[in-house]
């Protein structure tokens, strides 16, 4: 299965396949792809870290095939794996992890020498995120926070959802000897 991981990488790095940003075909053609996966395999799909569990509905549903091929967003994901690696140590931050957490995953496989903070302010999506966080990465390199960001304080409403937002300023704020988090 890597070799067939690298050898796609490649094919849409090169040709862009399954960039499918502005390619209204290709997405809706990975989106059914993806739909038929979860009915498969059942919610849980296989990837290279170990098993995401997904919800029918939502972002992270579309998602199945590129994560089941570790080509989510291929067009970047060189220079994501090279900022990754290059960490000595700190903190990466997964702003809207959604319930597949895939970067959150992918940088705590990656590079035990950081800590990552995924936030993700909706209900379902958070439940399955840490779910996912679970089953996929390392015991304390992650820290979910349930929470939205934006430029004002307060409550706001997502998808008739209403949750707490903060500035990313005010959800951290690190010292040179701690990191200081809200609470839920």
């Amino acid at each position: 299965m890597n070799f067939i991981r690298k050898f796609l990488r490649l094919l849409a790095k090169k040709y862009q396949f399954l960039q499918y940003r502005g390619s209204q075909p290709i997405y809706l053609t990975i989106r059914i792809f993806s739909k038929i996966l979860l009915l498969m395999f059942n919610g849980v799909i296989p990837t290279c870290y170990g098993k995401l569990r997904l919800p029918r509905y939502g972002y992270s549903s579309g998602r199945a095939l590129t994560l089941l091929l570790d080509m989510v967003e291929p067009q970047i994901m060189d220079i994501f794996e090279k900022y990754i690696k290059s960490f000595k140590n700190g903190y990466f931050i997964d702003i809207g992890a959604a319930a597949d957490a895939w970067y959150s995953i992918k940088a705590c496989n990656m590079n035990p020498n950081i800590t990552v903070i995924a936030i993700e302010p909706l209900k379902t999506e958070y439940l399955y995120m840490v779910d996912n966080l679970r089953r996929c990465c390392p015991k304390g390199k992650v820290i979910p926070l349930k929470i939205a960001v934006g430029n004002t304080r307060g409550i706001i409403n997502i998808e008739g959802e209403y949750v707490r937002c903060l500035p990313l300023d005010d959800i951290i704020t690190v010292s040179y000897t701690h990191l200081t988090l809200p609470t839920n």
